[in-house]
């Protein structure tokens, strides 16, 4: 056999070569608290531009009673064969029950999460929302399952702690500004029904409004917070600060309010509802909506995948499987 003929019988087509596997990688678990219908929208157009992996998201209202639709969309993530899920929570206050839930649900949190509305009254009355229960069913630990999965998870940190949280409201109340140095910006936001986690949850959404005056260059700055589904003295209280806080901030210059959340469907209703005919300038889209976002959730995830399985407490949850992404 000439030596051509010996190298032409040893040649294999490239199309009979067999092809490598694919090797599995992480995927994305979106965890969009405050959820609206422009926001679900958005988190579809999100989830097409993330490319390379697995993605799912969770779309819900702050306060939802349990955790069935974030193990649902993790399940889905599972049967694409995922080697490990990491979970951005587009939570925008971290001192928050509704960070603690899902603590608790991915095993990071010992304990259940309760947020349940105070009264220092013995008798308590009944909530004042006739929509109570639709809009902010009291979260109950003793309904809260962890999640269940055979791959590794791990629990991103949310979006307050990277700055492209501020830099995006302070874009948003600038297009609202005509002079940002005489103007005044309020972060608006949904908070804890709890009194106590309410003085922590305005602690933290306060530094957040400061941040935001610091580089929209505006005049003042202030958080404050919306509730539904508290007692009659929780609301008449929430209601007078609130009136106070704009008067005194009206009398000296223009208002302008963003809301600390996705979207401004949920805390604008409730806003209305409280503010009474004080002045103010208004944009409800929050950070919903920015490319920014998008650049965080994919920097966010690549940097949590290299993380180990975050959960320190499991309830019968499968191991990770050997050879499972480190």
């Amino acid at each position: 056999m000439t030596p051509l003929l010996l190298a032409l019988s040893f040649t294999v087509p490239a199309a009979a070569m067999p092809s490598r596997a694919k090797e599995p990688t992480y995927g994305i678990l979106i965890l969009a608290y405050g959820a609206g219908g422009a926001w679900r929208k958005d988190l579809a157009v999100l989830r097409g531009q993330i490319k390379g992996h697995a993605v799912e998201s969770v779309e819900r209202v702050e306060g939802s009673p349990d955790g069935v639709g974030v193990q649902r969309a993790l399940d889905r993530l599972l049967a694409q064969h995922v080697a490990k899920v990491v979970a951005v929570p587009l939570i925008t206050v971290s001192e928050s029950p509704a960070l603690e839930e899902v603590r608790y649900l991915f095993g990071v949190r010992e304990d259940p999460v309760t947020d349940r509305p105070d009264s220092r009254e013995k008798e308590m009355k009944p909530l004042r929302t006739k929509a109570r229960n639709a809009l902010s069913p009291p979260l109950d630990g003793r309904r809260l399952k962890r999640l269940q999965s055979r791959v590794p998870l791990v629990l991103a940190a949310p979006i307050d702690a990277s700055p492209i949280l501020a830099a995006i409201l302070a874009d948003r109340a600038k297009v609202l500004s005509r002079e940002p140095a005489k103007d005044a910006v309020v972060l608006l936001g949904r908070g804890p029904r709890s009194d106590e986690s309410l003085k922590t949850w305005k602690t933290a959404a306060t530094a957040i409004a400061e941040r935001v005056r610091v580089q929209g260059g505006f005049r003042k700055s202030a958080a404050v917070a919306v509730r539904a589904g508290v007692r009659y003295g929780q609301q008449d209280k929430d209601r007078e600060e609130l009136r106070a806080l704009l008067r005194a901030l009206t009398t000296e210059g223009r208002v302008v309010v963003v809301p600390l959340a996705p979207d401004g469907s949920q805390v604008e209703r409730l806003f209305k509802r409280d503010l009474g005919n004080a002045a103010y300038r208004w944009d409800g889209k929050g950070v919903l909506g920015d490319k920014r976002l998008l650049d965080w959730i994919r920097s966010t995830a690549e940097a949590s995948s290299k993380l180990p399985d975050g959960r320190r407490y499991r309830d019968g949850a499968p191991t990770a499987p050997s050879g499972a992404l480190k």
